[in-house]
């Protein structure tokens, strides 16, 4: 499973003593802290992670709400749409993607993914995991 694993992590945060110790567990992508610059080394690993050419979608799960800073969950999603990756948003776990899951079936417009609005419903307020990792397994066609 190591290499089924992919785990994107920014050299702001970690030494490579830590990074080191994750590539036990998955396939490590260390990005490169740019300029001692927070928000551009999460800006960095957020285009590596997302440019990942295994990436079937994006699977989007709470995240922090910011009154005066993009939520770094935001730039995730719109670096998806960018290249065309479908998006799943788990409104369940609360934060940021609780709150794009709700704007988005405010508005009834589910085309970030292949899911109907019901399903998509499911995956705003269930807490059935599995259930949602199955039906978002199926609509990237994984079986």
């Amino acid at each position: 499973y190591m290499s089924s694993v992919h785990m994107y992590i920014s050299r702001f945060f970690a030494a490579q003593a830590g990074i080191d110790e994750l590539t036990a567990q998955a396939t490590v992508y260390a990005t490169e802290n740019i300029n001692n610059d927070r928000a551009a080394s999460l800006t960095e690993m957020r285009k590596v992670m997302i440019s990942d050419a295994d990436a079937a979608g994006i699977i989007v799960l709470g995240g922090k709400q910011h009154k005066h800073i993009k939520p770094g969950v935001d730039e995730e999603l719109e670096l998806a749409r960018q290249r065309g990756l479908p998006a799943f948003l788990i409104g369940s776990v609360g934060g940021r993607s609780s709150e794009l899951a709700q704007e988005m079936l405010e508005s009834g417009n589910c085309s970030i993914n292949s899911l109907t609005l019901e399903q998509n419903k499911r995956l705003a307020t269930s807490l059935d995991y599995r259930v949602l990792a199955d039906e978002i397994l199926l609509s990237l066609g994984f079986e």
